[in-house]
Formats: structure tokens, sequence, C-alpha cells
């Protein structure tokens, strides 16, 4: 999971991602996972989470590479 001030984006293995605006959807009813207008956001926030897998040397890293450009 990577979090920001205003934004949460949750990787998931078996379903497509998860992204909410924390301002505007506080209890995160919204998941903005795939919306064309997200785009940018989602793929900063997915590039963050593969930098920090690939530092720590995560064993997910490869599943996540191999999901991050399914949708």
């Amino acid at each position: 999971m990577v979090r920001t001030r205003t934004h949460k984006f949750v990787f998931n293995q078996s379903d497509i991602g998860e992204l909410y605006d924390l301002e505007n959807d506080p209890h995160e009813l919204h998941n903005l996972f795939g919306i064309e207008t997200h785009k940018a956001l989602q793929e900063s926030l997915m590039q963050c989470m593969q930098g920090h897998m690939e530092r720590v040397k995560d064993p997910m890293l490869g599943e996540f590479r191999r999901v991050r450009y399914i949708y």
C-alpha cells in the first residue's frame, strides 16, 4: 500500500488494484483504479510502490510487475 495525504493505492494480486481519494472519499467507498482521469496519479503511486519494493527486495515484486500493466 502507498499512501499520500490525499490518496491511497493498494496492490492486490488477486483482483484489480485499489485507488482512493482520501479527501473526497475518506471511507474509501469509490475505487478509482483504472479510471482514465486518474491514470497519471495511479501510475505515479505504482511507480513509488515499485521503487520501494525494489529497495527492500520484496518477494512480491515479480508478481507486482506481472500485474502492473494489465489494467
